[in-house]
């Protein structure tokens, strides 16, 4: 598991205001992306929605402080508490 945090700092990112996830099930793997908003939630299962998704991910992770910095920003956070 890998834990990295998207800082305000980095500005609007293109999946901002819903929770998705990209899921991989099964032998032989089978990968859904899920989509959530206060109101419904949606899965899909194509290529052309899994591609969109992946592409957006990757945006967001290389808009994120590395886990270095993660970790660093969460000890920050926890001994200020």
């Amino acid at each position: 598991m890998r834990l990295q945090i998207l800082s305000r700092a980095a500005g609007a990112y293109t999946p901002l205001g819903t929770s998705s996830m990209l899921l991989d099930v099964g032998e032989p793997v089978t990968t859904f992306a899920y989509t959530e908003t206060f109101v419904s939630g949606q899965w899909y299962d194509g290529p052309p929605y899994l591609e969109k998704f992946a592409a957006a991910f990757e945006r967001v992770v290389a808009q994120s402080l590395a886990e270095d910095e993660s970790r660093a920003l969460l000890q920050e956070s926890y001994e200020e508490i």
